[in-house]
């Protein structure tokens, strides 16, 4: 699915591009020269007993801001990866619930998470849950996804921030990605950044977690 508007902005309801069967979901592009915003975008690969991965979110807006209420990237399916997410703007990112781009399963292995890019050059970053990480009952967890937002001049604001790889039962975790948060001026997380992994046979290596601003709290 993609959207393109080179003279202004795109403004949408919901953007549903996921898969309820053994499909894979669908990748979304969305483009504007000014702001974009949409209600929930999805393009998760939902439970349906079989495997598959979900698709990429891309949004970008050249001058504007980029304002959705939910991007749903996860893959819950045996073997499925989470989709990549990558949002760029010029005046600031609003997610006014979450960011899941992770691959989990009650039982069996999972894939990758998939990675979370957010970028903005004049703006703030906002969202509440940002979660990157692969997660199973029984089974082995693929590695968790790297997580990146840079505030060039501004403020970061988020909840929970995860890239972590779990096992809950018996099986082997994969390594924890990456976070780095850059804000120019102020980086706030109300919850836990966390990109440890566990599994009860062996696991991998947990990641780095880098946060640089002028004020952190």
């Amino acid at each position: 699915i993609t959207f393109t508007s080179n003279a202004g902005t795109i403004t949408s309801g919901i953007v549903d591009a996921s898969s309820r069967n053994t499909a894979n979901g669908n990748n979304v592009n969305i483009k504007a020269s000014d702001s974009v915003s949409a209600i929930n975008v999805t393009t998760a690969a939902f439970l349906s007993g079989g495997s598959g991965n979900a698709g990429s979110v891309t949004i970008s807006s050249n001058t504007g801001t980029i304002d959705i209420g939910l991007i749903d990237a996860r893959s819950n399916r045996i073997n499925g990866n989470g989709g990549a997410v990558t949002l760029n703007s010029a005046k600031g990112i609003t997610v006014a619930t979450d960011i899941l781009t992770y691959a989990d399963t009650a039982t069996g292995n999972t894939g990758n998470a998939g990675p979370i890019n957010l970028t903005t050059t004049n703006g703030n970053i906002s969202a509440n849950n940002v979660f990157s990480s692969t997660l199973t009952g029984s089974g082995n967890a693929g590695n968790a996804g790297k997580i990146t937002a840079t505030a060039t001049q501004r403020d970061i604001t988020l909840g929970n921030v995860h890239s972590g790889a779990y096992v809950l039962g018996t099986g082997t975790a994969g390594d924890g990605g990456n976070i780095a948060l850059k804000a120019g001026d102020h980086i706030t997380v109300s919850g836990r950044v966390d990109s440890t992994t566990f599994g009860t046979v062996s696991q991998g290596t947990p990641g780095s977690i880098d946060l640089s601003a002028n004020r952190l709290s």
